[in-house]
């Protein structure tokens, strides 16, 4: 599995490939709505752009065997820290290792742009069960509960994660 650092040009492509993963991720944890408005609200092109050049967040896209298959993207804290904003891969590859390798090469990555690199964070929907344990199992732990509104009567209910790079 190979990554590249994705510049504005990709947010296309990005886009492209959240497609083709979000509605199977979580169309079983949230409504039709709630699922359209969180995909307008962080993958429409305009606003990955956004997430680019203003939020501060850098973007990796995977490819395995030539063709694109997922994409991380994280943001740069404070004090050696990182925060992990996205990290999805096509379902089809899901359960099989790449995911790991996937966090493997963003753990390596951080590691080699701050080499004083502390902690990576993030959050996850806590009824996210797969996710969650895959997260345990690469080594994160729960600190804590996060319920946070987003918006047009929405809300989050996560677990706040941190593991040691």
């Amino acid at each position: 599995m190979n990554y590249r650092k994705a510049t504005p040009d990709d947010c296309e492509l990005i886009n492209s490939i959240a497609h083709r993963i979000w509605a199977p991720t979580y169309q079983h944890l949230m409504s039709p709505g709630q699922l359209a408005y969180m995909f307008e609200m962080m993958y429409s092109p305009d606003n990955l752009r956004r997430a680019m050049i203003e939020g501060g967040q850098t973007f990796m896209i995977f490819s395995l065997d030539g063709d694109d298959v997922g994409y991380v993207s994280y943001e740069t804290l404070p004090d050696h820290d990182f925060y992990l904003q996205k990290i999805y891969l096509l379902p089809g590859l899901q359960g099989r290792g790449s995911g790991r390798r996937m966090l493997e090469s963003l753990l390596d990555h951080l590691r080699s742009v701050d080499p004083a690199a502390r902690r990576l964070g993030l959050n996850v929907n806590r009824r996210n069960l797969k996710a969650v344990w895959f997260y345990l199992r690469n080594g994160f732990e729960i600190m804590h509960r996060r319920d946070h509104h987003i918006g047009n009567g929405y809300h989050m209910n996560d677990y706040v994660l941190e593991r040691d790079i």
